[in-house]
Formats: structure tokens, C-alpha cells, sequence
């Protein structure tokens, strides 16, 4: 399984990619939104993995247009109960609060990448 991750934070970005490598899913990285969108554009990734706070755009903006550019299913990380409603209306199919366990976060990358391949919609519109 492939996986774009955006994350900010170098040492949090570190830790989940080596959480999902210990997954068996490879993951490749961005801090930026544009490079966000580019990546997730130009790669051929099973499940994205967003940190909404970005430094160079609004993350809830850069969810918004990945959900309307691909067919990934996105997953949200650090939602707050509060921001998980904002995340789900941008588009995110997911959302995990931090901190979270290794095997929580691979069963639902491995559920959202399955419901894409079988025609379920990640996310409703």
C-alpha cells in the first residue's frame, strides 16, 4: 500500500512513517500544501494522510481540493472533537485524534484503501 502523508512537523511526520512502514505501507512526505496537491496529483497513492495545520496554506483548503481532484480517500490527523466536523464537510473520509496506536491507524488506512477499491465512497458529498 502507498500513502502520501502531509504533516508540518518533521519529528511527527518521522514517527507516523515509521509507523506505517512498520505497517508494511510506504508512505512519501510533504510539509506543504502545494506539495500536497501536486503529489497527490501526479502519485498513485491507496490512502492520504493530512495534519491540517500546514505553514504555507490553510490544510482544510488543501483537503478541499485533493477530495475534488482524486479518488483517495483521506484521513485526518490531531482532529480535535471539535474539528473533526470541519474535516468530514472538506472531505476527509476519516479522522484520527492523536496520539494513536501503530495497528488503530494501519486497520483504518487498510478499511479506507478497501472501500475505495470496492466502490464504497469514502466520504459522503
Amino acid at each position: 500500500m502507498r500513502a502520501l502523508l502531509i504533516d508540518a512537523d518533521p519529528s511527527a511526520a518521522h514517527a507516523v512513517a515509521r509507523m506505517l512502514a512498520s505497517s508494511g505501507i510506504i508512505a512519501d512526505q510533504t510539509s506543504s500544501g502545494e506539495g500536497a496537491l501536486k503529489l497527490a496529483q501526479r502519485g498513485s497513492y491507496d490512502v492520504i494522510l493530512l495534519d491540517p495545520r500546514l505553514p504555507d496554506t490553510d490544510g482544510y483548503a488543501v483537503l478541499a481540493r485533493i477530495h475534488t481532484a482524486v479518488d483517495t480517500p483521506v484521513l485526518v490527523l490531531a482532529c480535535s472533537a471539535q474539528t473533526q466536523a470541519r474535516a468530514l464537510a472538506a472531505g476527509a473520509a476519516d479522522c484520527m485524534v492523536k496520539p494513536f496506536e501503530r495497528k488503530d491507524l494501519a486497520a483504518r488506512l487498510r478499511a479506507l484503501s478497501q472501500a475505495r477499491h470496492v466502490g464504497i465512497p469514502a466520504a459522503a458529498d
